[in-house]
């Protein structure tokens, strides 16, 4: 029985450092998300972005899309860019590098109505506007989370 304890905290440490996404140099000044009771976004007053997490997924023909996904939560920051078009993976720093300067261009906010959110990130990704479906969901520095959606 004691060894299930000793393996526990073991397998929790291996499965912890799996996960490639992480971003191990984020700013200071980067919002965090705090789980408490009530599930609460907090943030810093000079955050770069001013949403805590952002999921964008666009499907060009079932087989081809772009995937980027941004979350700053208490545990820390995780980030991932994929474009099938371009061939182009990006994990950890490396994603949020290449997504920072863009998400810090961003001039929409949680009032902003859907058709400016999703023309403003198909510009700033350069986005081929020939798709079938484009899914985003935004959890703003305000803790509304606002889902964006556009067929064609």
């Amino acid at each position: 029985m004691q060894k299930r304890w000793l393996l526990l905290p073991a397998a929790m440490f291996v499965l912890a450092a799996c996960n490639d996404d992480e971003v191990t140099n984020a700013p200071d000044s980067a919002p965090t998300e705090q789980d408490g009771n009530n599930d609460v976004v907090t943030t810093s007053s000079d955050a770069p972005f001013n949403f805590a997490k952002f999921s964008l997924d666009v499907d060009y023909d079932g087989t081809t899309s772009v995937e980027i996904d941004y979350s700053n939560e208490s545990t820390g920051v995780e980030a991932s860019y994929k474009n099938d078009k371009t061939n182009e993976t990006l994990t950890g720093n490396t994603a949020y590098h290449y997504l920072e300067p863009i998400f810090e261009d961003f001039s929409f906010n949680a009032a902003s109505s859907q058709d400016e959110v999703i023309d403003e990130v198909i510009r700033a990704f350069n986005l081929d506007e020939n798709f079938n479906e484009l899914d985003m969901d935004i959890t703003f520095d305000n803790g509304s989370e606002v889902e964006y959606m556009r067929q064609k």
